[in-house]
């Protein structure tokens, strides 16, 4: 397989997400390919072991461009027994979903799958790849769209364009018969589904894979039906790369760790496998149902929000003693000192030694099991109005308090002003910072209520505060890293988001 890593996020971001169809590949090592689709031949490479090396006949998947009777032949020959096929058919057709599954059959090929994916592979960045086979995933789906105007027109419109074979562009997914399909994920969905406490395995699984986000190292998310009932029973994590696999183990690592320490604690997935599909990581969990925060968030549901995040966190917290400094220091606050000094301290001499100034107040503190990602998009609100906290690939397992709920208040008070997307951070973290304010007094009270439930001294804050912009840098100087695939110029580390906030808070020192 190729490197993807050497090559700029632009390039890469397009490539890569060009063939995120390879999980819905019931394979668990990077195939053998046989490639004959001109515009899909790069991205493709990225993907796959060999091209070249295999003779006919021992190719594990065969890529085409469209489905014409000698294309498919071609395919077939190349494929070993149990050997996968993937195309697309672009233009919409009447009854181009009957015609096209014909087809394929009519060529020996078996275990056909349809998807629609949207936008179009081949015009943007599709968001979703949805499985035209399976109603439970279907009607799963379309409820958690938008309902009310141009939408549900819309969402009438595909109805109607697929009971007519209509949808396009369409993806197909078939095998030659035979041989033992390398399908590693599903042989353990079988093998462990009454376990899980989801009755008797289903004779086949349907997969809707989310691949939204606006980078490569996006997770791809796939949602497991089992015909029964519109929602997912479990939900599997993929890593576009090798570069992403890390903190997919990290994930496992620290639910798996919650679930044996913290058996109690309610609103946090279940891990049920670590696997491989495709070549790439599979963290399997259990699926979780909720509204995302993000859709509930607004000024009048904010204070109501903060406090059950406030709460919650201090669950995960738990009742720790504190320990003394000296035994968490050098790996929580010096290590990322020093590396925030190497990427972002340039120039930056006077700051840098008023940051240190200010961390040395820290004394005793509890460590706790920080989410480092605890943001409004990675929290869900059950329907009975609980937390579901998603995405733990960020997650150090014996960290910091306080940090966690400082990153939730700092976003929530941005997205409820839209500061992200005007740029005006500085004023709205002063804002935030400021009691007078409706937004400000709601972060004072949550701050002190968790100082207080903690039993933490409240005149900590402030240096975890500016502790945790210089945790969260190294994330930002990754991302600003893979732009360019080399180091980041000085002018776009200084404009960074957390380097901005911990100027402002050194600023307030």
């Amino acid at each position: 397989m190729a490197a993807p890593e050497r090559l700029p996020e632009s390039e890469r971001n397009v490539l890569l997400r060009r063939v995120d169809w390879r999980f819905l590949l019931q394979q668990d090592r990077s195939p053998v390919t046989f490639c004959s689709a001109p515009r899909l031949t790069r991205a493709v490479r990225l993907m796959t072991s060999s091209e070249a090396a295999a003779g006919r006949g021992e190719h594990d998947l065969a890529v085409i461009h469209a489905p014409t009777s000698r294309s498919l032949r071609a395919a077939a020959a190349a494929l070993r027994p149990g050997g996968e096929i993937y195309l697309e058919q672009r233009v919409p057709r009447v009854r181009g979903h009957t015609r096209l599954r014909a087809r394929l059959e009519s060529a020996g090929l078996e275990d056909v799958r349809l998807y629609w994916s949207w936008p179009p592979p081949d015009r943007g960045r599709p968001q979703f790849w949805l499985p035209l086979d399976a109603p439970d995933a279907i009607e799963f789906f379309l409820s958690s769209r938008p309902r009310r105007g141009v939408h549900r027109l819309l969402r009438s419109l595909w109805r109607l364009g697929t009971r007519l074979g209509l949808t396009a562009p369409l993806a197909a997914i078939a095998r030659t018969p035979g041989g033992a399909p390398r399908e590693d994920v599903e042989r353990v969905l079988r093998d462990s589904w009454a376990s899980w406490g989801f009755g008797t395995p289903p004779a086949r699984f349907s997969w809707l894979l989310l691949t939204g986000g606006r980078r490569s190292i996006n997770k791809v998310v796939a949602l497991v039906f089992a015909g029964r009932e519109q929602k997912p029973h479990l939900a599997v994590k993929f890593a576009r790369s090798v570069s992403e696999e890390a903190p997919l183990r990290r994930e496992a690592e620290t639910l798996r760790m919650l679930e044996r320490d913290r058996p109690g604690l309610e609103g946090v997935p279940r891990v049920l496998f670590l696997e491989r599909r495709c070549g790439r990581l599979a963290l399997g969990e259990s699926a979780v149902q909720g509204q995302p925060m993000l859709e509930r968030l607004s000024h009048e549901s904010f204070p109501e929000l903060a406090a059950q995040v406030t709460s919650w966190l201090v669950e995960l917290a738990g009742a720790k003693p504190a320990r003394p400094a000296a035994l968490w220091w050098s790996r929580l606050v010096e290590e990322p000192l020093r590396e925030f000094e190497q990427t972002f301290g340039e120039g930056r001499g006077a700051e840098l030694g008023r940051a240190r100034s200010l961390l040395s107040r820290l004394d005793e503190l509890p460590l706790v099991c920080e989410h480092r990602d605890c943001s409004p998009w990675n929290i869900l609100v059950t329907d009975q109005g609980r937390l579901a906290v998603l995405d733990w690939e960020s997650s150090e397992p014996s960290g910091l308090p306080a940090l966690d709920l400082l990153y939730f208040l700092t976003h929530a008070a941005f997205l409820l002003e839209g500061a992200l997307d005007s740029g005006h951070v500085r004023e709205a973290y002063a804002r935030m910072l400021d009691p007078t304010t409706s937004t400000g007094s709601v972060v004072r009270r949550c701050e002190e209520s968790y100082c207080e439930r903690l039993g933490l001294d409240w005149s900590a804050i402030r240096p975890l505060r500016l502790l945790c912009w210089i945790v969260h840098s190294s994330s930002e100087y990754r991302h600003l890293k893979l732009e360019t695939a080399a180091a980041p110029e000085r002018t776009a580390l200084h404009s960074s988001l957390f380097f901005s906030l911990w100027e402002e808070e050194l600023r307030k020192a």
